[in-house]
This record gives C-alpha cells, sequence and structure tokens, in this order.
C-alpha cells in the first residue's frame, strides 16, 4: 500500500532534519522544503485567468456557455502539482510519498481535504530555543534586521505569538474526528536526545508510516544525520545548520525575553512538557 505523508513545523522547529531523516529511508520519497500554499496561490490565479480565457473564446464562437467551476479545476490542478512533486525522483522500491513544508500549518484542513486519506507529522520545539536560532538566522539572512540594530526581544515578541497560533492550529487539526490516526505530533527535543530516545522517537514516526523499524536501520539513519557530519558538508550554506542544542537560550536570553515568550506562548509550552523557565532552574 502506497502511503502520501506532509511533514511540516515552525521555522527552526527541525524541519529539516526530520525531512532528512525521512527521506534516509529506502522506501520514501521526501524531497526538500517546498512552497505549497504559494503554489496553490499561482493555481489559483491561473484557474480565475483561465476562466477569462475561454469565456472570451466562448463569446467569439458558439456560444454554448460555459462549464467550468474554478475550484474545481483549482483542486484538481493542486492536486497534480503535489502528486508531480512527491513522486519526483522516487525510487522502485518507494512506498511512502511526502513533502516537507514549513508552513503546510497554515492550510492544513485545505490539504487533508484534497489528499483525504494522506498523513501529516508536525515537529515541535521549545519556542525560547526557536526564538534565539530565529535571531541568529536573521542576523546571518537579513542585512536590513542585522544594520537597523534588530532586537531578540523584537524577533521575540513577532514569533512567539505565530508559534502559538501554529500550535493551536495543530492542536484543532488533530482533535478533528475525521483526522484520527492521520496525525503524528513529535518534539525536536526527543528527536535529538541521546540514545535510546532518539532511537524510539524516530522508530515511532517511522511506524505511523507504516515503514520498517529495525533497530539497526533506525540507528544507521541518525548517525549518517548527525548534525556534526552534516555541518561539515553543508559549505553552500554556512550556519544553517546548527549542533542541535536544546537548552542553550538558557544561558542567552535575558529574563525579559524569556518571560515573553512565556506569557504569550504558555498553554502551549505546558501543553508539550516545557516547563517555565523558573521550573526548570
Amino acid at each position: 500500500m502506497q502511503i502520501i505523508f506532509f511533514a511540516f513545523g515552525y521555522n527552526k522547529s527541525g524541519t529539516t532534519y526530520l525531512q532528512q531523516l525521512l527521506d534516509a529511508h529506502p522506501n520514501v520519497n521526501c524531497p526538500p522544503e517546498h512552497h505549497l500554499n504559494e503554489a496553490a496561490r499561482y493555481l489559483q490565479e491561473f484557474a480565475k485567468q483561465y476562466r477569462t480565457l475561454i469565456q472570451a473564446t466562448d463569446e467569439r464562437t458558439a456560444r454554448q456557455g460555459l462549464r467550468y467551476n474554478e475550484e474545481h479545476v483549482f483542486r484538481h490542478a493542486m492536486h497534480g502539482l503535489v502528486s508531480a512533486f512527491i513522486t519526483d525522483g522516487a525510487a522502485p522500491e518507494t512506498t511512502c510519498f511526502g513533502l516537507s513544508d514549513n508552513l503546510l500549518w497554515e492550510n492544513l484542513p485545505f490539504f487533508a481535504q484534497i489528499f483525504p486519506n494522506a498523513r501529516f507529522i508536525g515537529i515541535v520545539r521549545d519556542p525560547r530555543a526557536i526564538a534565539l536560532s530565529l535571531y541568529h538566522h536573521r542576523l546571518r539572512t537579513e542585512p536590513e534586521f542585522r544594520e537597523s540594530g534588530g532586537s531578540l526581544l523584537q524577533t521575540t515578541r513577532e514569533h512567539s505569538q505565530t508559534w502559538t497560533s501554529c500550535m493551536a492550529k495543530c492542536e484543532e487539526f488533530a482533535a478533528t474526528p475525521e483526522l484520527a490516526g492521520r496525525f503524528h505530533l513529535v518534539r525536536y527535543e526527543d528527536l535529538v536526545a541521546p540514545p535510546p530516545n532518539n532511537v524510539s522517537t524516530l522508530s515511532h514516526v517511522f511506524s505511523f508510516l507504516g515503514l520498517d523499524t529495525d533497530v539497526g536501520l533506525v540507528q544507521k539513519f541518525l548517525a549518517d544525520n548527525d548534525f556534526a557530519a552534516r555541518k561539515a558538508v553543508a559549505t553552500s550554506a554556512p550556519g544553517f545548520l546548527d549542533s542541535g542544542p536544546t537548552e542553550t537560550w538558557r544561558g542567552e536570553l535575558d529574563a525579559d525575553t524569556i518571560t515573553t515568550i512565556e506569557t504569550i506562548a504558555g498553554r502551549f509550552l505546558a501543553a508539550h512538557g516545557y516547563q517555565p523557565f523558573a521550573a526548570g532552574k
């Protein structure tokens, strides 16, 4: 049986690492990150413009009237485009076809409708660690942010609220009765934990997709995708891959920044097992 899946998570939550681990399995095809929300916008515009074209053609010819439903065309076109993405480069032995897309959480119900049997894998990371990682990422990649003296607190306020929205949509999605058994959420901290926790975490992900969970294979995938090894060959994108630490924020975020994050994201911190700063000292 063939399985279609989508992997997603908030920026700097470990989505690339998750995608690499999934794609490492010989029965999985999971290309690097896509932008399906952008693709959907392009196809919606295409469906609208094409309607204009065939309507003008009909008015100049037999005037039979249109037989054209924009939404119907758009959804079928989106299904076909995603199907092309997930099968591109797949090996003959592939049984699981997937895509990684950070922003999929914004439109989860839409993709669940278009692919009614698809499975969804979300990854969640402590927003305090995300804020620190995003801040350094912006310093590296956004000259205007760097030159204007963009602050960590500014980054924190912007992204903590969006992270909370992401978690709320995931919670709502997971509670949908029609999706029972089709959504699996993994914590980044568990995926990068020392053995045997990381082995058990990845095994559960593979099991969710109906894949071989042989311990030796899982250990190999984790070893092959070790952060140190990845960084050694990531010369084309220096700084993008961090070393996977989960607690460095404790020494780098000041009390006001931590309080801001915990105030905004409080309920979801607790829901995903992240302790308040004071409790974790």
